[in-house]
């Protein structure tokens, strides 16, 4: 057995990964779906957007943050979920939707 694993340990942790990918990749499908379903409605401001520079790929990704304030009163920063048709700028406006139990998270309200 361990022979196996040695003469294929790069096969096991590319099984490894993917499946971890795919896990995350389902989970946030249904954080988003959870908010497009009964999330609350609010104005958010774009706070700050993250560039992730990736140099095996010499290409970049990006994660759009926005400030706005829950119902209790609560000023809060969440990540957009998923990626946006439209890129933002920094200090523009943009209608959200946002799940009271879970802040982590907000999509974008497309008219």
């Amino acid at each position: 057995m361990m022979e196996f694993i040695r003469d294929h340990i790069e096969l096991i942790v590319g099984v490894i990964t993917v499946g971890v990918f795919t896990v995350e990749a389902v989970g946030a499908l249904k954080k988003a779906k959870k908010i497009d379903e009964t999330g609350t409605e609010t104005d958010a401001t774009v706070s700050r957007i993250d560039e992730i520079w990736d140099p095996d790929t010499a290409s970049s990704s990006y994660t759009t943050y926005v400030s706005y304030t829950d119902g209790d009163g609560h000023v809060r920063e969440s990540a957009m979920t998923l990626s946006s048709d439209i890129q933002y700028d920094v200090g523009e406006h943009v209608r959200i939707k946002y799940s009271p139990d879970e802040y982590g998270l907000v999509r974008e309200v497309k008219n």
